[in-house]
């Protein structure tokens, strides 16, 4: 046993280095992971507000400027499995740090963007890069904040709403005093701001095993994707005037097909896309519990998108409400979704998960 050093107990970093870790300045750190997670969620908002200048400036339909919010969407469910497997892979630090960079320079891109094919496809590299955010920043928490993890990781649940919630006001402080394109010119210095902290706070990765290094499925991946975009696709050809049917139909069946293909393979596949057990759990009554916790939260999703996506726009098209208003239409559910969030904490302590799932589907 290591003898007793003649000064007083020893800081959490200090006992960290002393077990072979690299020295964490905790606070620092964590600010820095989480300025990273509220420009991620911020801008999953943020254009909100902004639809209906974007699509006057870039002169095109309402459908495809909602893709602006939609191709993020894409981008951020197809990279987040990935980015939890890269960060396995080639470490924490290195996918954060790489993670913001891309978020940055795509977020110029949008910026600069002069047709909406364009600013949607970055919009989709925008959401790749955000969505290595999360398992990344998680994983460092994991790794290097000891005991403390479960605190800084609950701390979490907070940024996002709130990230949400500013999101559409900040979009329409941004379309009122300068212009749509300032909405995605903001993150620039954010993230050039964030890489410099990352330098400097965030710890480097540890040696990695060899079962951290195992291949990925990218055929899987193809095809989650596949199924996403066609499905997608499809949704959007149904609200487009002109659509002809047959386009509509060849979109579905891609999509069906994608998808059918996808859970075939996560179920043959060596080291799958997905675990199966996420899709299918691991007996009868798991299968039925699985489907309706990925039903609740597929319908969830939808809802809360759906509702940030129309409302500003709602407002400001039909009811003639300036934009910086219309963003703080959704501050109410910003707040409710914080407050509800804590009670749904403290509640789960006392009635365990069932009753506060029902009523919150209720």
């Amino acid at each position: 046993m290591q003898a007793p050093r003649p000064i007083a107990a020893a800081s959490a970093p200090e006992r960290e280095a002393s077990a072979g870790q690299p020295t964490v300045r905790r606070g620092p750190a964590f600010a820095t992971i989480a300025l990273a997670l509220m420009m991620m969620s911020i801008d999953s908002t943020i254009v909100a507000t902004a639809l209906h200048t974007l699509q006057q400036g870039l002169d095109t339909s309402i459908n495809w400027a909602g893709w602006t919010l939609t191709g993020y969407s894409f981008g951020f469910a197809l990279m987040l499995p990935i980015a939890g497997k890269l960060s396995e892979r080639l470490g924490r630090r290195r996918v954060f740090i790489g993670s913001v960079v891309v978020f940055t320079l795509a977020s110029l891109g949008c910026a600069l963007a002069n047709d909406i094919g364009t600013l949607i496809a970055l919009r989709v590299l925008q959401a790749a890069g955000g969505a290595g955010f999360t398992p990344s920043a998680t994983g460092l928490i994991v790794d290097h904040f000891g005991a403390a993890r479960d605190r800084f990781v609950s701390l979490f649940g907070s940024i996002f709403p709130i990230g949400a919630m500013i999101g559409p006001v900040f979009g329409g402080l941004c379309v009122a005093y300068w212009s749509w394109r300032g909405v995605f010119f903001v993150n620039a210095p954010i993230g050039i701001a964030i890489v410099v902290l990352a330098l400097r706070y965030i710890p480097r990765d540890r040696p990695m095993s060899r079962e951290r290094r195992a291949g990925m499925d990218f055929v899987g991946m193809a095809l989650l994707g596949l199924c996403l975009l066609a499905g997608m696709l499809a949704i959007n050809l149904l609200g487009e005037r002109g659509a002809s049917v047959a386009a509509f139909a060849a979109a579905l069946a891609v999509a069906l097909l994608a998808g059918v293909g996808f859970l075939v393979r996560i179920r043959r596949a060596a080291q799958p896309f997905i675990a199966p057990r996420l899709i299918y759990g691991t007996g009868f009554g798991a299968v039925n519990a699985v489907n309706a916790v990925n039903a609740v939260n597929a319908i969830f999703g939808g809802m809360s998108i759906g509702a940030v996506a129309l409302v500003p726009l709602y407002a400001t098209n039909r009811y003639g409400i300036a934009v910086l208003a219309a963003g703080s239409l959704l501050i109410a559910q910003g707040v409710a979704a914080i407050v509800f969030s804590l009670l749904a904490t403290w509640g789960l302590r006392g009635t365990g998960y069932r009753r506060p799932l029902v009523l919150g589907v209720l």
